[in-house]
């Protein structure tokens, strides 16, 4: 990859799944850095490709990472602007969550398409918004625990929330 091609910056939007039991158990993906090691934990979920829609693309993204297909999207909870590198490259991403509720299932990564990706994923876990508040792990978005224990105590919000890095 040229110098050129480093310095530009890919501007995409993305759509995530906040994929809750009904133990209030959310699955999480941790992923590592190809380029730094900087491991962290993050909702499944990516970018939307061209012409598709949010909801589309959530179904999409969570059948390639996790196997779960056939479930309701719900609310739109969640938006923020994250700018972050990732394998080198400067991304500037829009992210949009949504609440997915269903059945605790064991997830499977094999349908994702992309090598990529299936190289950077080291595993999935299920997690409770205590654990992620008092754990030393990384998550995106770093506020995830504060968040996510709002939305199991009160209920998603009625309209989406900016949450922030």
């Amino acid at each position: 990859m040229s110098n050129n091609e480093r310095a530009k910056v890919i501007q995409r939007t993305a759509v995530r799944g906040v994929v809750l039991t009904p133990e209030r158990r959310v699955l999480l993906m941790q992923l590592r850095e190809p380029v730094s090691g900087f491991e962290i934990w993050q909702t499944p979920g990516g970018g939307l490709d061209a012409g598709e829609d949010a909801v589309a693309g959530l179904e999409r993204e969570l059948l390639e990472e996790t196997g779960l297909s056939g479930v309701e999207i719900g609310s739109l909870m969640w938006t923020r602007d994250h700018a972050f590198e990732w394998n080198g490259r400067r991304v500037f991403q829009q992210e949009m969550y949504y609440l997915v509720e269903t059945e605790r299932f064991e997830p499977n990564g094999d349908s994702n398409p992309d090598a990529g990706e299936q190289a950077w994923f080291l595993g999935f876990g299920w997690w409770q918004a205590e654990e992620i508040l008092t754990s030393d792990q990384t998550f995106s978005p770093r506020q995830l625990g504060h968040y996510l224990a709002q939305v199991i105590r009160h209920g998603p919000p009625a309209t989406p929330v900016e949450i922030g890095i």
